[in-house]
C-alpha cells in the first residue's frame, strides 16, 4: 500500500503525518494533491504525530472547488473521543482551512482522519492538520452527535453569524441544548427550519438579525395639517435606499404601538442626515414618538422560525426579530410545545445606543392547518408587527359535486391546505361529521371546471357515509384547525390583536394580555377562512389590559371589544358553542370590554371589570356590525348566555350602560341584572362640604347664573362667583346639590333645562352621583333619568348646563374638588 507524504502546496500544512492511500482500481496522482475515483472504494488516511494530549481543532484544506468533485466527501475522525463521520461538499470553493471538529487526541499516533466517498465525483485529499480548537458550525456539531449514535447534543456556546437557514430537517427523537448560543442572521431570510421531525427539542437558543428587518427613529416634526411627519433615523439604524412602508408609531413612555399604517407613503427628506418623511399614517403622531419602518424578507422564506414537525418543543428559545412572521407552523401533525418562548426586542444594533422597539414585521406566532393545536406556556411577546398569536385552519373546503358517498372537494391550494385520508369534515360545530376514507387527484376538466379558481386543487374523495352536503356547500376540515390548543401563563405586551382563534377545544388561562383585541374568536369568513371555527373554549383567570389603539379594534371589522366572539354575520349561524369566560380581570379597558355574538351556550362567571371606560378612544373608527362601544358588555345574535357573579368597579365616564343586548337577535339571557353588579357605584362625599364641579370636557367650572329662583347654571373659568356647591344626603343613594352663593338647589326643568330653585321634595331636585373614578362622577337626575351636561359639548365660557341622555362623552362627567374656594 503506497504512502504519500502530502506536501503543503503553499497551503500552510504544518502537522507531522502522512497520507496512506488504498485503492481498488483507481490511481492516485501527484504529491501535492491526492485524487481518488470515488466510485472505486478508494480511501485516504492521515495519521498525525500528536506531541501533547489535549483538544485540537481538526482542519482540512481544499485549494479550490470543482463541479466534478463529490458533494458528500466523508471524513471519519478517530480520536480519544467517540468516533464520528462528517460530510463535506468538495464542490464548494476552497482556499481556506475548514474546521471538521474539535477532538481530544492522546499523545502519539493512535488517532487518524480518513477520507472516503462513494456517491460519484472525485475526492480531493489535499491536506489535513491539527490546530487550535475553533467554532464548528451548528450543523457539524449535530452531525457529529448523530454519527456517534447519540440522541442529544450540546452546542458550543457563543455567537454564530450565519447567512443561511439552520435546517434541522427530520431530526427525530433528539434534544439540542443550545443554552448560551446566539445565532445572528446576516441576511433577511429564515433563521431556523424544522422539517417533518418527531419529538425534537431545542433548548435555550437565541436568534437575532443584523441588519434588523426594520429601521427606527424619532418624530422631529409634523405638518400643520397633521397628515405627514418627519422622522430622524436613530444612530446605528439602517438608512436603506428605499424605506419600508409598514409604519408603526410608538408611545415613547409606554413603549407600545398607538398607530400603524400598512403601505404608507414614505421617502427620504435628507438621507445623509437620516431624515425620512411619512405622508400617511401620521395623524396619531407627536414629536418625540418612536417610529419604525418595517419591511419583508430578502427573498426566500420570511419566518424567523418555521416548524413542520410533530411534537416539537422549543424551551427557553428567544427570537429578537424576524423579517416576516416570528414563528410559523403551517403544516403537519402539530402538537408543538412552546415553553418559555420569547419574542422580545434584542440589544441595540452595532453602533447604536437606542434599543430596538419592534420585534417581528408581521405576526409573532401563527399556526395554520396543523392537526393538533399547540401548547404555549410561560412565554412572552412584545411589540409584534401584527397579531401576537393566532391559530387558523386550512380555510374553507368547497364541495363541488356529490354522488352518494363520493364527493369532489376543492381545497384552497395544492400544498399544505390539502386534506388527508382520515380527516373529518363538518359544516358547523354540532352538525353531521363525515370522514374521508380515500382521496384521488381529479383531472377530468368537466369536474375541475366546477371548482372555478380552485380547479387545480380538486380531489375526488370517498366518505364513510353518504354525503351530508350538496354541491356548493363550504365545509371545514376539522382535523386541520389546530384544535386542542392551550395558551397559559403567558405575557403579551403588544397593541395589535393578542389572540386570534379559529380553532376548537382549547383553553386560554392565566395570561396577562394587552392588546386592541386581547382575544378574538372569529372564523373570519369574510376572508374565505374557516366556517366551522370555534366551540368548547374556556377563557379563564386572565388579566386583560387596555392597549393604546382604539377600542374599536384596529380596522373596520366586527371584532370589537377586548374579548370578542364575533364575525361579520355572513351566515347568521351560532358558530361559537359552549364558551366559558370566568375569573378574568378586565382592567382600564377603553371602550367595549366583552362582545358576545354568534354564540350559543355561553357562561360569563365571576369576572371583574375594573376602571372600565375611563379613557377616551378614537370614535371615528367604525365597525361594520354597528356594535355599541359604550357598554361594558354587549350581546347580540346569540342564544343561552348566562351571567353569574360578575362585578363592574365603577362605571367610567365614557360608558353608557353595564350590559346591553339586542333583544331582536338574542334569546335565553339569564342572570341579569344581578349577574353583573356595579360596585363603588356612587361617589363618596362629605355632607355639607363645599365642592367645585369641573366639566371634564371643557375644564371649566359649574357656575350659578344668578341668585334668583328660576335662574339657570353655566360653565365659567375658575375664580367667578357662584362656583361653590354643597352636597346633601337626600335618603338612600340620592343627594341634593345646593349653590353656596344663591342657596338654591340644582333642579331639572322641562325639556333639557337645568335651573336653580328653592328646596322641594320633587324628584327633579334629587340626583345620583355615579362614581366614574378619581373623584369624578356623572350626575344623574332622578326625575328625568338624564345626565347633567353642557350644551353641545361646548368649551366656551358661559355655555349653559343642560340635561341629556347618556352619551359616553366627557361633557357629562364632572370632577368634584373640595374644599371649594
Amino acid at each position: 500500500m503506497p504512502t504519500v507524504v502530502v506536501d503543503n502546496g503553499g497551503a500552510g500544512f504544518s502537522s507531522n503525518g502522512s497520507w496512506t492511500a488504498s485503492k481498488a482500481s483507481s490511481h492516485f496522482y501527484g504529491a501535492d494533491y491526492l485524487y481518488a475515483g470515488s466510485g472505486t472504494g478508494a480511501t485516504a488516511r492521515w495519521t498525525p504525530e500528536v506531541p501533547t494530549s489535549g483538544t485540537y481543532g481538526v482542519y482540512y484544506w481544499i485549494p479550490d472547488g470543482s463541479p466534478n468533485r463529490t458533494a458528500t466527501a466523508r471524513f471519519r475522525v478517530h480520536s480519544a473521543d467517540p468516533e464520528y463521520t462528517t460530510k463535506v461538499n468538495e464542490q464548494a470553493a476552497g482556499g481556506t482551512w475548514v474546521l471538521l471538529g474539535n477532538d481530544y487526541f492522546d499523545a502519539g499516533s493512535s488517532g487518524y482522519v480518513e477520507l472516503s466517498g462513494t456517491d460519484g465525483g472525485f475526492l480531493n485529499a489535499d491536506a489535513v492538520k491539527l490546530g487550535p480548537p475553533g467554532q464548528m458550525t451548528i450543523e457539524a456539531q449535530i452531525d457529529r452527535a448523530v454519527a456517534q449514535g447519540r440522541h442529544d447534543v450540546t452546542i458550543e456556546p457563543g455567537e454564530y453569524r450565519r447567512t443561511s437557514t439552520l435546517n434541522l430537517g427530520t431530526l427525530s427523537d433528539f434534544t439540542i441544548d443550545a443554552r448560551g448560543v446566539r445565532i445572528v442572521q446576516t441576511r433577511l431570510v429564515e433563521a431556523l427550519f424544522i422539517g417533518a421531525a418527531k419529538n425534537l427539542t431545542v433548548d435555550g437558543l437565541t436568534i437575532d438579525y443584523d441588519p434588523l428587518p426594520f429601521t427606527q427613529g424619532t418624530v422631529v416634526a409634523k405638518s400643520a395639517d397633521g397628515k405627514s411627519m418627519d422622522v430622524r433615523i436613530s444612530t446605528g439604524y439602517a438608512r436603506p435606499d428605499k424605506l419600508p412602508d409598514r409604519v408603526t408609531i410608538f408611545d415613547p413612555r409606554q413603549r407600545l404601538p398607538k398607530s400603524q399604517k400598512l403601505g404608507a407613503t414614505v421617502s427620504w427628506v435628507d438621507r445623509s442626515a437620516g431624515v425620512a418623511r411619512s405622508s400617511t399614517g401620521a395623524t396619531a403622531a407627536n414629536v418625540g414618538d418612536i417610529v419604525t419602518f418595517a419591511g419583508g424578507p430578502a427573498g426566500g422564506p420570511s419566518d424567523g422560525i418555521e416548524i413542520e414537525g410533530q411534537n416539537t418543543t422549543l424551551k427557553d428559545v428567544t427570537l429578537n426579530a424576524a423579517p416576516g412572521m416570528g414563528l410559523m407552523s403551517a403544516r403537519g401533525e402539530g402538537g408543538t410545545h412552546l415553553d418559555g418562548f420569547q419574542i422580545v426586542p434584542g440589544p441595540p444594533p452595532p453602533g447604536a445606543t437606542e434599543r430596538p422597539i419592534l420585534t417581528t414585521s408581521w405576526d409573532a406566532i401563527q399556526f395554520q392547518s396543523v392537526k393538533k393545536g399547540p401548547t404555549v406556556e410561560n412565554s412572552r411577546i412584545v411589540n409584534a408587527g401584527d397579531d401576537s398569536f393566532s391559530i387558523q385552519g386550512s380555510k374553507n373546503v368547497k364541495v363541488v359535486k356529490t354522488a352518494g358517498s363520493t364527493v369532489w372537494l376543492a381545497f384552497p391550494d395544492n400544498s399544505y391546505r390539502v386534506g388527508k385520508a382520515g380527516d373529518r369534515l363538518q359544516r358547523w360545530a354540532g352538525d353531521p361529521v363525515a370522514t374521508i376514507r380515500t382521496m384521488t387527484r381529479e383531472t377530468d376538466p368537466a369536474v375541475t371546471a366546477l371548482a372555478g379558481k380552485r380547479s387545480g386543487s380538486t380531489w375526488r374523495a370517498r366518505l364513510d357515509q353518504t354525503s351530508p352536503w350538496k354541491a356548493g356547500t363550504d365545509v371545514a376540515d376539522i382535523d386541520r384547525m389546530g384544535n386542542g390548543f392551550a395558551f397559559r401563563n403567558n405575557d403579551i405586551d403588544s397593541s395589535g390583536r393578542g389572540l386570534l382563534i379559529e380553532a376548537r377545544d382549547g383553553v386560554i388561562e392565566n395570561n396577562r394580555i394587552r392588546g386592541a383585541n386581547a382575544v378574538s374568536l372569529s372564523s373570519e369568513m369574510w376572508s374565505d377562512s374557516d366556517s366551522g371555527a370555534g366551540g368548547n373554549i374556556t377563557i379563564k383567570g386572565n388579566t386583560f389590559l387596555s392597549a393604546l389603539w382604539s377600542a374599536n379594534g384596529i380596522w373596520d371589522s366586527c371584532q370589537v371589544g377586548t374579548v370578542t366572539l364575533d364575525d361579520d354575520g355572513t351566515y347568521s349561524h351560532r358558530i361559537f358553542p359552549d364558551i366559558t369566560i370566568e375569573d378574568n380581570v378586565f382592567q382600564d379597558i377603553r371602550g367595549l370590554n366583552l362582545n358576545i355574538s354568534e354564540a350559543k351556550g355561553v357562561t360569563v362567571r365571576d369576572n371583574v371589570f375594573q376602571r372600565s371606560q375611563q379613557s377616551g378612544y378614537n370614535r371615528a373608527t367604525g365597525n361594520k356590525c354597528n356594535i355599541p362601544l359604550t357598554s361594558v358588555v354587549h350581546v347580540h345574535d346569540s342564544d343561552d348566555v348566562t351571567f353569574e357573579g360578575n362585578t363592574i368597579d365603577r362605571i367610567g365616564p365614557y360608558s353608557v350602560g353595564q350590559v346591553t343586548y339586542d333583544s331582536g337577535t338574542t334569546t335565553g339571557i339569564t342572570g341579569l341584572p344581578d349577574g353583573v353588579q356595579v360596585v363603588n357605584r356612587y361617589l363618596p362625599f362629605t355632607a355639607g362640604a363645599a365642592y367645585t364641579l369641573t366639566n371634564r370636557n371643557s375644564g371649566q367650572l359649574l357656575t350659578a347664573g344668578g341668585t334668583a329662583a328660576g335662574t339657570g347654571v353655566v360653565q365659567q373659568k375658575a375664580g367667578q362667583a357662584g362656583q361653590s356647591w354643597r352636597v346633601w344626603a337626600a335618603g338612600g343613594d340620592k343627594v341634593r346639590i345646593q349653590n353656596g352663593e344663591s342657596g338654591l338647589f340644582l333642579t331639572a326643568g322641562t325639556a333639557t333645562a337645568v335651573l336653580q330653585e328653592p328646596k322641594t321634595d320633587d324628584a327633579a331636585q334629587l340626583w345620583q352621583l355615579l362614581d366614574t373614578g378619581n373623584g369624578t362622577a356623572k350626575i344623574l337626575n332622578m326625575g328625568t333619568g338624564k345626565l347633567l351636561d353642557i350644551s353641545s359639548a361646548s368649551t366656551a365660557s358661559g355655555a349653559a348646563a343642560n340635561q341629556a341622555a347618556v352619551s359616553g362623552y366627557l361633557d357629562q362627567d364632572w370632577q368634584f374638588v373640595t374644599p371649594a374656594p
